[in-house]
């Protein structure tokens, strides 16, 4: 088994092997720091990069950075992706607990219901049932009027 000598320290190298695919990958493009690198492989034998080429004249270590360097910003990008996916859900999850949020305030209470008003799910629970909210939703709501019930003491404070 050849190595490739590479400039990768051991945790890289470990992120690097986490992330090719059955010890084997290769790509069209890879955008390295510096430049493109052409039609490329990488295969990885346990903690020994065994082979990198490719159809651009890059020595194997550059190669081997390139695919890193290349994998761990798709990595980062995904990972920001995912954030910022899991903000958009929670903003929606807040919008949509908002309304039956007010109602409650304002009334009281809600008529009963066999799907809840909030996720369209069916009620089987009887406590959901006459409440019209699910257990899951309902937890929204309560945390939302906890805070709308700040926000009033705190203007009805301010105001007097």
């Amino acid at each position: 088994m050849t190595t490739i000598i590479h400039d990768l320290t051991d945790s890289e190298l470990a992120d690097l092997a986490s992330m090719v695919k059955r010890g084997r990958s290769s790509w069209r493009w890879v955008y390295g720091a510096d430049d493109s690198i052409r039609n490329c492989c990488i295969e990885i034998e346990g903690s020994h990069v065994v082979r990198a080429e490719a159809s651009t004249d890059h020595a194997p270590a550059q190669i081997v950075r390139g695919i890193y360097d290349a994998l761990k910003r798709e990595r980062q990008r995904r990972s920001e992706a995912a954030r910022r996916a899991a903000n958009t859900r929670a903003e929606r999850r807040d919008r949509m607990v908002y309304s039956p949020a007010r109602y409650y305030l304002d009334r009281g209470a809600f008529p009963p219901a066999g799907k809840c008003r909030i996720c369209g799910r069916k009620l089987s629970d009887q406590e959901s049932i006459s409440r019209g909210i699910g257990a899951e939703c309902w937890q929204g709501v309560l945390r939302t009027t906890t805070t709308m019930e700040k926000q009033r003491s705190t203007e009805g404070g301010a105001k007097g």
